[in-house]
């Protein structure tokens, strides 16, 4: 029977070794075919799993998921340095390397690796020890079958591989539901503690990194990372069409053709492409270093720019259809809001809060002064709600917007000095609701005609993110993020997109092992 070291609690524990014949594959791997050892998720057993060189692959149950996998475990090396050991999610018990699809190993060189599609190797250089754990973290999508590896070294969190593809064996498998170990070197262990695995069904997909989002029909997306790609995303997370280029997102809803546009040194870089991201045109135009795109947004006339400026302020450039040289609309204001009817700029400063609406060619439709909320931050600002202009963000004394006095308050864990405000857009910006949002700061807002979505953080010790949904009369419709599989429950909130159907694009950052970890962004999509 297979030996347990008492190394610490764990959710399951192995049975038997059984043995296995073996023959190399393409990159030394043993394609070892044996009865696969399964492990019970009896709450009862306790200990951990030991993985012996020449045992075969041993194999843990875990819960399965078909979207999002995000699975963290204690691994330690023993015996030989030189042991060759392979961790990976599978679908199935696993009884050779062909079944694996997230691979992490334990090289013979000392250092830890992972298997990118038909090849290991990894993003950072990080050795192991024989006897030392390593807390491991494997976060898997499985609709694009790519996935990130994250290793606790201490005093931060080295990310070992980023999207890496699964094995080339494994690339279409719908779903992963053990996790799988062996030793394929001549000796050595390797020990398996404190296995944690969650699949959360709210999460339609998860790509790494920080973008930003323009929904399309059918709860397809278009995406950016800002510099380097633009793509198309299908409802189910799929890569379709894309161009190697990236920053702030239009489309025109009319034909839906997009507009990509992003400032390089002292050039404001924008290009335009047909619905399938095919060129149409492109153009270079001088602005001042330190500018950049807050946002866009197109209409079949043309393309409106947001700038913030090197001091602060804004510009709002409009661009005709036909990429004709561009005007500058308005100068003035810290923040602004866009869509493909017009555009708004709010001031907040010490001695301001001031609102004005114009329409897409520039004409002045009408200016508010709230001196009742001077004093308060912008840090959130949409046109997304049918007939409404939504700012929200921060306030350390009582405010009102000609509605209901928002007071100072404390929920019993951080002060919610938070809000959130709607002014009706064809009524000269008249007052329509105010709330106040549980939250300490708010990180994007976004709507789709008839529902609002606003993202946020509770900065306590941790930082919690979340979010809350608002139908075209203020009223909370939603409360709270669904539960996402990060298990820890905080990190950092970014942006958010919300779609025709509901759908939301978060940008929602994982944050591990502890509050104080390095946060790595994930843009998550959620059922409505």
């Amino acid at each position: 029977m297979q030996a347990v070291r008492a190394l610490g609690s764990f959710l399951m524990c192995g049975a038997a070794l059984l043995p296995a014949c073996s023959m190399p594959d393409e990159d030394g791997e043993k394609a070892v075919e044996a009865a696969p050892r399964e492990a019970t998720s009896e709450a009862s057993l306790t200990g951990c799993t030991v993985h012996t060189a020449g045992g075969g692959f041993g194999n843990l149950t875990i819960t399965p998921g078909s979207g999002l996998v995000v699975t963290d475990f204690d691994a330690t090396a023993y015996v030989d340095p030189a042991l060759d050991a392979v961790i990976s999610l599978a679908r199935g018990s696993a009884t050779s390397f062909n079944h694996l699809a997230t691979s992490v190993r334990f090289s013979t060189a000392g250092i830890l690796d992972v298997r990118d599609g038909a090849a290991y190797r990894a993003d950072a250089t990080v050795p192991f020890a024989l006897g030392q754990p390593r807390k491991i973290r494997i976060a898997a999508d499985l609709l694009s079958h790519t996935f990130s590896v994250y290793i606790d070294l201490g005093s931060y969190t080295e990310r070992l591989a980023k999207r890496y593809a699964f094995r080339t064996t494994t690339a279409t498998v719908p779903s992963v539901d053990h996790l799988a170990a062996i030793v394929d070197g001549a000796a050595g262990e390797l020990s398996l503690c404190n296995v944690v695995a969650s699949s959360p069904t709210a999460v339609q997909y998860a790509r790494e990194g920080a973008y930003s989002v323009v929904p399309l029909l059918s709860d397809s997306a278009l995406v950016s990372d800002g510099t380097t790609i633009t793509m198309r995303l299908s409802a189910t997370g799929g890569a379709g069409s894309s161009v190697a280029f990236g920053g702030e997102l239009a489309v025109d809803p009319t034909n839906q053709q997009p507009y990509v546009a992003r400032v390089i040194d002292t050039q404001l870089a924008l290009n335009a492409y047909t619905s399938t991201l095919g060129p149409r045109w492109s153009r270079l135009d001088p602005i001042a270093a330190g500018s950049r795109v807050l946002s866009a947004a197109a209409d079949g006339a043309g393309v409106t720019l947001a700038i913030r400026n090197t001091g602060g302020s804004i510009s709002i450039l409009r661009y005709p259809a036909d990429g004709g040289a561009g005007i500058v609309l308005y100068s003035g204001g810290t923040h602004a809001a866009l869509d493909a009817n017009g555009f708004a700029v709010a001031t907040a400063t010490s001695t301001a809060y001031d609102v004005a609406m114009f329409a897409n060619d520039g004409t002045l439709q009408w200016t508010q002064s709230f001196p009742g909320a001077i004093g308060a931050s912008i840090e959130v600002m949409t046109l997304g709600l049918n007939g409404r202009v939504v700012l929200g963000g921060h306030f350390w004394s009582p405010i009102t917007f000609g509605g209901p006095t928002l007071d100072l308050a404390y929920n019993g864990e951080v002060n919610v000095n938070t809000y959130l405000v709607g002014l009706d857009r064809a009524a000269g910006g008249a007052h329509v609701f105010t709330n106040r949002v549980n939250a300490t700061r708010l990180t994007g807002a976004s709507g789709n005609g008839t529902n609002l979505v606003v993202a946020g953080e509770r900065v306590v010790t941790p930082i919690f993110p979340d979010f809350w949904r608002y139908n075209a009369s203020g009223a909370q419709v939603g409360v709270g993020a669904p539960y996402l599989g990060f298990y820890e429950g905080w990190g950092r909130s970014g942006r958010i997109a919300m779609g025709p159907s509901g759908r939301v694009w978060w940008e929602r950052s994982m944050v591990w092992p502890t509050p104080t970890s390095v946060p790595y962004p994930y843009l998550i999509a959620l059922t409505p």
